[in-house]
């Protein structure tokens, strides 16, 4: 679950600053720092993108991120 608290989590748990975790979902550094004060909510697509470069695949996602199903359909 994405909060202000676990997305300060992630990006420290892999040793990021703001704008380093700005430049790997393609935003800004002040949009971290908001997503993190709980300002502005982080765009959904954003932190699937966060979590899936820096945790490799939905299955390793961290324990204090509660797993999300994905349904798809063709």
């Amino acid at each position: 679950m994405k909060t202000p608290e676990n997305i300060r989590k992630l990006r420290e748990k892999h040793d990021l600053n703001r704008d380093q975790f700005a430049r790997l979902v393609y935003s800004t550094p002040r949009a971290v720092y908001s997503w993190e004060l709980g300002e502005r909510t982080m765009p959904e697509g954003l932190w699937e993108l966060a979590l899936i470069k820096l945790e490799h695949a939905a299955p390793n996602i961290p324990e204090f991120i509660e797993p999300k199903r994905m349904r798809f359909e063709l």
